[in-house]
């Protein structure tokens, strides 16, 4: 039966890196706002200070979490430097700024360490930088190229080519990708990560049976990734060919029933399909399995918004809310499920989970987005109104703000424009909008309102002068 790697455990590997070149799940897109990029240094397991210094960097307290990671580092000479693995943990966290200001002091200090540059490639892709992170990772590649006696020189080719398939991938150019996890592959033939995405590479260039061995060898390879079906029904999922990814997830549960992410992956379809009735009974088989793994609890409180069910949805966010309280996407989707009670009690702290985030990530257009929803649902339109603006000062309103700014205008009366908005939101693919229903329900009534007004206007008779 699959046991997860759950709480401080899998927060470390995944901010530490346990497998080279690991990305996201087959057939998910690349995606901008995760930094923690393939490539990062391959751990045997987690040594006491490592732990210590997670447990410590959660809470906040930076200063000790640096003291744990620099004796881990004096236990293990393997390690990358210590101000390295902390820029990771703040990079995981979302907090880039004071992640690059480390990884500036650490490539000006210790030039050598090649895995900076690595970070700063990883740093660029998340930015969407792409040929600024291409330019990183060719710099890992000529750089280890001409430090032949580095003990782990293969390490850090793999950390280039990874870094350079993860480029192609984001450009969806399949064939450079496939050479680029070639390289990799060459390197580390057994790395059932890299054959992973090998496979989702010759898949999206049509190779579908190529593909499919290849997933089957990766899973002989890493016991710890996705049945084949699973992964094959993701592919067809990202493909756009639903009826065909639906049969290849449900085979993934009749072979694989006792694999927790199988029945996870059919939950996300569903709900990536808007169909969270069906979504709720594949969540329900999930956490059976798996009732503390963190994207299994995710997963079930969006579903459970999906349904309304809004009570339910705060109690998989509260727990994973107490096991790491600076969570950017729990704490968000806690302030947007709470504002949805009907409780006061509940709209306050919705409000100040909002503010929260939107104090720790000034930058970010959804923080910005949700509080100003939060404000506006408690009435506080003038201040609703400056946080809305401000989402969409990097770019065009995402469907939800468009949802959300849709409201201000309504509420105010100017019944066009919220119509224009609330049309441009429902033109956002399955998946994408979490309001729809919502959103539908609006714009029926604000077309109906001024259909009557109109209406109303011309059989009005005419003032005599």
């Amino acid at each position: 039966m699959f046991s997860p790697r759950r709480g401080f455990v899998l927060l470390g590997m995944l901010i530490l890196g346990s497998v080279l070149c690991a990305v996201p799940a087959v057939g998910g897109p690349v995606d901008s706002t995760t930094i923690m990029q393939p490539g990062d240094l391959e751990l045997s397991g987690q040594s006491p200070e490592i732990l210590a210094a997670i447990s410590q960097f959660r809470r906040g307290e930076r200063e000790s979490a640096l003291k744990s990671l620099e004796a881990a580092a004096k236990s293990d000479p393997e390690l990358p430097p210590p101000r390295v693995m902390l820029a990771r943990m703040l990079l995981f966290d979302r907090e880039v700024d004071a992640a690059r200001k480390l990884l500036e002091e650490v490539a000006s200090q210790l030039p050598e360490y090649l895995g900076t540059y690595a970070l700063f490639g990883n740093l660029a892709m998340a930015e969407g930088r792409i040929s600024d992170a291409q330019a990183q990772y060719e710099k890992v590649l000529r750089l280890a190229e001409e430090s032949k006696d580095q003990p782990d020189r293969k390490r850090l080719e793999m950390r280039g080519w990874s870094g350079l398939a993860s480029v192609a991938e984001a450009r969806r150019d399949w064939t450079t990708a496939t050479d680029a996890l070639r390289h990799c592959l060459e390197r580390d033939p057994a790395n059932g990560s890299a054959r992973q995405r090998l496979a989702r590479a010759l898949f999206n260039s049509g190779e579908v049976d190529k593909a499919t061995s290849e997933l089957e060898q990766a899973v002989r390879d890493d016991g710890r990734l996705e049945p084949v079906e699973t992964q094959l029904g993701r592919l067809y999922a990202d493909a756009k060919e639903p009826e065909v990814a639906l049969r290849w997830l449900q085979e993934g549960t009749r072979k694989s029933p006792d694999d927790a992410r199988a029945h996870a992956a059919v939950a996300l379809f569903h709900s990536q399909q808007e169909r969270p009735e069906e979504a709720l009974p594949a969540i329900e088989n999930a956490l059976k399995l798996d009732a503390n793994g963190r994207q299994t609890q995710l997963l079930a409180a969006i579903v459970c918004r999906q349904l309304a069910d809004y009570t339910t949805a705060e109690k998989h966010l509260q727990r994973l809310f107490d096991e790491n309280p600076t969570d950017f996407q729990v704490i968000n989707l806690l302030a947007l499920v709470l504002i949805e009670q009907p409780r006061e009690a509940d709209h306050r702290r919705a409000l100040q989970l909002a503010q929260m985030n939107t104090q720790r990530f000034p930058k970010s257009n959804e923080a910005r987005a949700t509080l100003g929803w939060i404000q506006l649902r408690q009435g506080r339109l003038d201040e609703a109104s400056k946080a809305l603006q401000g989402a969409l000062s990097q770019g065009a309103a995402t469907p939800d703000t468009a949802y959300y700014i849709a409201r201000r205008h309504a509420k105010l009366g100017e019944t066009n424009e919220a119509l224009r908005l609330l049309n441009q939101a429902l033109e956002a693919p399955l998946g994408r909008f979490a309001y729809r229903k919502q959103a539908q329900t609006l714009l029926k009534q604000l077309s109906d309102e001024a259909k009557s007004t109109t209406g109303a206007s011309k059989t009005k008779p005419k003032e005599r002068k």
